[in-house]
């Protein structure tokens, strides 16, 4: 079994975390060992040939993570939806996806959605959301999604 060194550098934190792991290992093993107890709030992002978002899945030789590389992670955000909190992706959120959250189970066409939020970042502390549309999100934001029926 050959172990590797991964540096983690996290959005918001000065130092890299060295993580050694099996190079067999998966996406999930080293969020796990890198972030014991939260790495469920945690995306991988790898820089290769772009930056992508490898599943947890993926063992690390597919997400292209090799001895001495380093990866990007971010947390995921915490909002409430009709007030349940809920987790997204961030940095933006977008109509769809909030209506999702709100109501799981796809509706019938004669139903709309109305979105208004609250409570979010500098520059878009409160407003709406109108379908293609998608807003910045910090934690705590605050979205309120009501049926709407289309004439």
């Amino acid at each position: 079994m050959n172990i590797i060194s991964v540096q983690i550098y996290t959005e918001g934190v000065a130092d890299a975390l060295t993580v050694e792991i099996a190079e067999e290992a998966i996406v999930e093993d080293l969020l796990k060992k890198a972030f014991p107890g939260e790495h469920e709030e945690i995306i991988l992002l790898v820089e290769k040939s772009g930056t992508a978002e490898y599943q947890r899945h993926h063992r690390l030789g597919e997400a292209g993570i090799r001895h001495g590389h380093h990866v990007h992670t971010r947390r995921k955000v915490r909002i409430h939806v009709n007030g349940e909190p809920k987790m997204v992706k961030g940095p933006k959120a977008s109509f769809d996806e909030i209506v999702r959250l709100a109501f799981p189970k796809v509706e019938a066409e004669t139903v709309g959605y109305k979105v208004m939020y609250t409570h979010g970042p500098e520059g878009h502390r409160e407003g709406s959301l109108a379908k293609h549309q998608s807003v910045p999100v910090c934690n705590g934001m605050r979205f309120d999604v009501q049926h709407t029926h289309k004439s």
